[in-house]
């Protein structure tokens, strides 16, 4: 930082005290660790014993070279981890210690620095130890210049990542395993939740023609299966559905052909399988393979060599059976009648783990009860106007396992036209379902509690309004949010984070009641749905239960205990009205409302609020439409000095011109801004219309124009570009640093405040002046404000209201104001409105105010009369 920044000299080139933490662990960031040694370096010198000390010791590595790039000194950190003392590293070639195809990158990096491209330059490398071994870091460098701006060292700061590394790689691995038996597979999987394909292989897409980096949707298979499998044309009434390939039953599909988008017809085995949740009675996904058998199907070899395999064993014994003993799929064959297996090769007795087939081997021997049901219920009568049938069956196996195993089974029929027997081939695909039920799975679950998804939640939810409906019963569905959870992300980490959601999840399912559901929609929300609620008090009961346990005992992460509360939203099925978004919505709209009002509560949604979100909601899309066509406006109140009467600075307000409801104050439309991030882009305009302005009377009156107050919100300084908007501003318009001041709220500053800081420093460091608005309403702590980077406090119109008649505001002001004095700062009170409260200010010793009693906030056409010290004083002259 500069010697001094702004007007308060030396306290400007204090560092924060705070340690750069890297977002998700923690071990410090080398990029905040690189800016704050840095600022050491440029506040204290280099030979600074105590700045020295400090890098020594550091647990982030620091090594500095010379321009010809030879090491010139570096700390124990920076030594050990290529395993050197540091005095073994001084005078060799940091270069020679990166892997030679990474070495050009080095002098690339320092030709940006020197050409102030880049104030550092982040790369992650391998550096080379001394046993030969290779080790990742993480690595900012940075370009240390004499005053006279003379390039003199490299500084480059890093830390260890291996473990980050490998972490990444297992992570890849595991990834890649799963996309690996998926793709692997010859047949054709599709995995669908009746509305969209949830995931395809890419044999799904080869066999059917699609290319490979196009979506594959369920019009288009549907689409593309053509021909019934005996060769007529399927009519659009009997054109198959997916949906219909799933009743609640296993189905079973027989040969269809498949019309390609170039023309080709391929013949192929379609089958799908539906997925039921525990106990529930309706699928909520079904799998689909699909096998391309064209070849076979041409040369009817499939059917047909089958059958005439099976009346050879018949007709000529040992020479065919030899073949059929050989062959890798399962065959056998079936006395229907008789209920027993007659035969079975070796394929199918080592998949079923029996040496010999033992005699009278009955079918429920080797097949499971619902198999065995399906066989006589759905195959036995299919068999009697086909010859031919096809489906997936569960086979048992010697060890009680299941196999779940493709059949064709093929009637054979006696003189008189009865079904004799069965001739069956298998092939054994239970690897294949569990693959898919896998890739299932993850669609429709959150990958770290293993909770429904939204998509999961949202089908669930709709059978749920359905059973509820039916019943003549209501639901409640209740939606969490933990309070202040990005908190814990920024002090402790992500992976405390996730084990404080994990650990969230775990108390939430444990007060469940039997049939309620809870899902996890993404960051720190969960969604409780409750069926058969009697109303509001029981629903209410039931969230009550669910915070108490979440809230009661504190959540153990490492060495840290958390104390987390939660804010609840409550809404409850209207009917026949309820539909699962709308539920949601209203649920959310409850939650909102509760963290309104202060958080760790319970709001249930009403008539009421339904109409206030209707209104929102309105208003969200027409100032959208203003934002976008210049409807807002920008009226300045004036900032009096007390003691020369000259207006000193303005601050800029947003207006809303409105085509039906005229101009509408901040109040009227920011809080909508703010929950919809329309603040953003309504701050942005803001910000440049009151630059152009001020630049405007820069040129006018000089170094006597007024500084410009702008406001920033919450959105706007957690965004991690908000330095550069404001520089991208400052260069567009022209405006000097000095004449913006940037106004963030107290409230804003201390609800995340370890982390706003380095925010403010990176806008200190442009120039400009930052001030912090409605002081004394924010409970800041002075050890904070001591480290903020601010340059005036504006003290809040409800304490300057109670100046004079209530004792207690007058002595808070009178804090405020020697607080700013001792602090070296500049002090402004808000909402000046009476001749008592100026005469008590200007006793407290406050030398600037504004408020009505001043100026109402008007456009800049009207307020530039008033930017001359005479014209001011005169109008407190008159007052």
């Amino acid at each position: 930082l500069p010697a001094t920044a702004g007007p308060r000299g030396k306290r400007a080139a204090k560092l924060p005290d705070r340690g750069p933490v890297s977002e998700g662990s923690g071990a410090p960031d080398p990029i905040a660790t690189s800016e704050c040694f840095a600022e050491m370096l440029a506040a204290g010198g280099r030979g600074d014993l105590r700045y020295r000390s400090l890098l020594a010791h550091s647990p982030v590595g620091l090594a500095t070279c010379d321009m010809s790039g030879q090491i010139v000194e570096v700390n124990e950190s920076w030594a050990g981890l290529v395993g050197y003392r540091p005095e073994e590293v001084i005078g060799a070639k940091a270069a020679d210690l990166v892997r030679a195809d990474r070495r050009a990158e080095l002098g690339e990096t320092v030709r940006k620095l020197i050409n102030r491209e880049s104030d550092h330059v982040v790369s992650e490398q391998e550096l080379r130890r001394k046993d030969g071994t290779w080790v990742w870091v993480t690595s900012s460098v940075t370009l240390e210049r004499s005053p006279q701006g003379t390039p003199q060292h490299v500084q480059s700061f890093v830390m260890d990542i291996s473990e980050r590394k490998a972490t990444e790689e297992r992570l890849r691995d595991s990834e890649q395993r799963i996309r690996t038996v998926i793709e692997s597979l010859h047949e054709g999987v599709i995995v669908h939740d009746f509305e969209q394909v949830l995931a395809a292989n890419d044999s799904a897409k080869r066999i059917i023609g699609v290319p490979l980096d196009q979506e594959l949707t369920l019009d288009v298979m549907a689409a593309a299966v053509t021909v019934h499998g005996d060769g007529t044309r399927v009519q659009d009434r009997d054109r198959p559905s997916i949906r219909a390939l799933v009743t609640g039953q296993p189905q079973f599909e027989v040969l269809r052909g498949v019309k390609r988008p170039d023309g080709e017809l391929r013949w192929c085995l379609l089958n799908a399988v539906p997925l039921f949740h525990p106990g529930g009675d309706k699928p909520y996904a079904s799998v689909i393979s699909f096998s391309d058998i064209t070849e076979r199907k041409r040369t009817e070899d499939d059917l047909r060599e089958s059958e005439m395999l099976f009346r050879a064993l018949a007709e000529e014994g040992e020479r065919l059976a030899s073949i059929v003993e050989s062959t890798s799929d399962m065959v056998g064959i079936i006395d229907l009648a008789a209920g027993e297996v007659l035969y079975m090769n070796r394929a199918g007795r080592d998949m079923l783990g029996h040496d010999e087939l033992a005699e009278h081997v009955t079918i429920s021997d080797v097949f499971t009860p619902q198999a065995e049901r399906v066989l006589r219920e759905q195959v036995v009568p299919s068999l009697r106007h086909s010859d031919v049938f096809s489906g997936e069956l569960g086979m048992r196996t010697s060890d009680d396992r299941i196999a779940q195993v493709w059949l064709n089974l093929v009637r054979h029929s006696d003189s008189e036209g009865q079904n004799h027997c069965v001739s069956v081939v298998g092939r054994d695909v239970t690897e294949r379902r569990r693959a898919a039920e896998v890739l299932t799975h993850q669609a429709t679950h959150d990958s770290l509690t293993d909770l429904p998804n939204r998509t999961l939640l949202l089908a669930q939810l709709e059978d749920a309004l359905a059973t509820a409906k039916a019943n003549g019963t209501m639901l409640a569905l209740l939606f969490l949010d933990l309070d202040r959870f990005k908190g814990v992300n920024d002090s402790l980490g992500h992976d405390a984070g996730d084990e404080l959601l994990v650990e969230t999840a775990r108390r939430i399912s444990a007060m469940l009641r039997p049939g309620d559901l809870v899902a996890r929609l993404g960051g720190d929300e969960f969604v409780v749905v409750c069926g058969d609620v009697s109303g509001e008090l029981q629903a209410t009961a039931i969230a009550h239960r669910i915070t108490t346990s979440i809230e009661s005992d504190p959540i153990l992460i490492g060495t840290h205990e958390l104390s987390i509360t939660a804010s609840v939203g409550v809404a409850l099925s209207d009917g026949g009205l309820a539909h699962p978004e709308s539920l949601l919505r209203d649920a959310d709209a409850a939650m909102y409302r509760a963290k309104d009002l202060g958080r760790a509560r319970l709001e249930l949604f009403d008539e009421s609020m339904r109409q206030r979100t209707l209104v929102r909601a309105e208003v969200a899309d027409e100032l959208a439409k203003a934002i976008e066509n210049g409807e807002i406006a920008v009226h300045y109140q004036p900032c009096i000095s007390l003691t020369s009467g000259r207006v000193t600075c303005l601050e800029a307000l947003a207006r809303w011109d409105h085509p039906g409801r005229g101009t509408l104050h901040p109040k009227e439309f920011i809080e909508v801004a703010e929950e919809t991030g329309q603040i953003v882009g309504l701050g942005l305009q803001v910000l440049t219309k009151a630059c152009h302005q001020a630049h405007s009377w820069e040129c006018q009156l000089g170094e006597e124009a007024p500084r410009v107050h702008v406001n920033l919100s919450a959105r706007q300084l957690s965004a991690s570009n908000i330095p550069d908007l404001v520089a991208g501003v400052l260069s567009r318009t022209g405006l000097s640093p000095g004449k913006l001041c940037l106004e963030i709220t107290e409230s804003v500053l201390m609800e995340d405040a370890a982390v706003v800081i380095d925010t403010l420093y990176a806008l200190k460091a442009l120039g400009v002046v930052l001030a912090i608005d409605d002081f004394g309403t924010g409970y800041s702590s002075l050890s904070y404000l001591r480290r903020f980077p601010v340059d005036v406090i504006k003290v809040d119109q409800s304490f300057v209201d109670g100046l004079g008649p209530d004792p207690e505001d007058s002595a808070i002001v009178a804090a405020i104001i020697g607080l700013a004095h001792t602090l070296e700062l500049e002090a402004i009170a808000e909402g000046v409105e009476t001749a008592e409260q100026l005469q008590r200010l200007r006793e407290l010793g406050c030398h600037n105010a504004q408020g009505f009693m001043f100026s109402e906030p008007q456009p800049a056409d009207d307020i530039t009369p008033l930017l001359t010290v005479f014209s001011a004083a005169e109008r407190i002259r008159q007052r």
